[in-house]
């Protein structure tokens, strides 16, 4: 029995087994073993999220071995790619290839199928979360089937799966929509906390990917916008907090420091006045925490778990560093944000309930349908998922 523990190292939990399968057939066998052991399994992919999501005491699944472009489209427009595979690793691969991924979120050490498993995003009006880039994908079910599902084929399956907290199998590959290179000039400019929603319409409109970043111990708002460019890649030394270059470089940042993380998804309409809500309340209470509230932007989808499910929506999230207490301040903040129609993002900190969530998702009982459909003995649960069933 080894200890397994997530990034942040918030999340702790001792699985029976630790297995990296290196095919399809690989993992069937683990699962029907685990199933015929009466033993859970949990996928993995890098521990990224801060919330119990892969935490077991039974079988802890990580398709690592399953990593790679498989296929990519003739025309270029869509890229088939094992579950396993590192999006950073992903983005540079697409990109020496000529063609790109919609968007990124701020982070791109997740795997694929982490990401999609937990509607991970970035930011942009226009721009879906990454799991609505989702054409097909393949799924090894509780008894061992690996099963092919789209709109199409077992649509019920494609539907659920899409964004499936790793609850319905094991996702071995998926295939992704693909979008010609392109490239980004990125400006950073910094502004007093109490102008950070000055002209929001008119920056998020201005570029494809607009966000801010509100310092709460300054009270100092840092403003991110970046617009698709011709130009060719310049780092712009003469210009401070700009450059232009390649999509898979400017979109995600790099974070060596760990730290916790809460995000709510709200109505974009809500978005304004949420933020300045948690701002309010966070200088009341919270006047010296260190880690910025980060807000962003994601387009509706019709996906039946997903946080911008029906809705154009705006994310806000608080952020704690590792080493420091986290409960109370993400609480004192989740009522607000529930306040304002707020869902919680899968990967992050929450704690909301499952008749909480039950209100919140128009698809929810299908999605819990679908599920014990294609797993009625639970395998794939853990208590964490299990507690949410309403």
């Amino acid at each position: 029995m080894t200890r397994w523990s997530n990034w942040s190292g918030r999340i702790q939990s001792d699985p029976v087994e630790q297995l990296l399968p290196r095919d399809e057939d690989e993992v069937a066998a683990l699962v029907v073993a685990a199933a015929n052991r009466g033993r859970r399994v949990r996928p993995r992919g890098t521990g990224h999220s801060n919330s119990p999501l892969c935490a077991t005491e039974g079988v802890l699944v990580a398709p690592a071995g399953l990593a790679g472009v498989e296929s990519i489209a003739a025309d270029g427009t869509s890229v088939r790619v094992g579950s396993g595979t590192v999006l950073h690793d992903l983005a540079d691969d697409l990109e020496r290839r000529g063609i790109a991924l919609h968007n990124l979120g701020d982070i791109d050490v997740q795997t694929v199928g982490g990401a999609i498993g937990t509607a991970t995003h970035g930011t942009g009006p226009a721009l879906g979360n990454l799991a609505a880039a989702l054409i097909a994908l393949r799924v090894v079910t509780a008894g061992g089937e690996i099963v092919d599902c789209s709109t199409d084929a077992e649509p019920e399956l494609f539907a659920a799966a899409r964004v499936s907290l790793g609850a319905l199998g094991v996702i071995t590959s998926v295939t992704l929509r693909a979008v010609p290179t392109y490239r980004l000039h990125e400006r950073i400019w910094f502004a007093a906390g109490d102008t950070a929603l000055d002209q929001l319409d008119e920056h998020i409109a201005a570029t494809r990917h607009y966000e801010f970043f509100w310092h709460p111990h300054r009270d100092l708002a840092e403003h991110k916008a970046l617009a698709v460019t011709e130009a060719p890649p310049d780092p712009l030394p003469d210009r401070k907090r700009e450059r232009i270059d390649t999509w898979n470089r400017v979109l995600p940042s790099r974070r060596d420091v760990r730290f916790n993380e809460m995000e709510y998804s709200v109505p974009a309409d809500s978005g304004a006045a949420c933020f300045a809500a948690i701002r309010a309340r966070m200088l009341a209470r919270w006047a010296g925490v260190q880690w910025p509230v980060e807000y962003r932007t994601v387009a509706a989808d019709d996906i039946w778990l997903s946080p911008h499910h029906g809705r154009p929506s705006v994310t806000i999230s608080i952020h704690q560093g590792a080493e420091l207490e986290c409960d109370a301040l993400f609480g004192d903040c989740e009522a607000i944000l529930r306040e304002h129609g707020g869902r919680p993002h899968w990967g992050k900190v929450h704690f909301a309930t499952g008749a909480d969530l039950a209100d919140r998702y128009p698809r929810w009982h299908d999605w819990w349908r679908v599920r014990d459909h294609w797993d009625p003995d639970g395998v794939f649960l853990n208590d964490h998922i299990e507690a949410l069933r309403a």
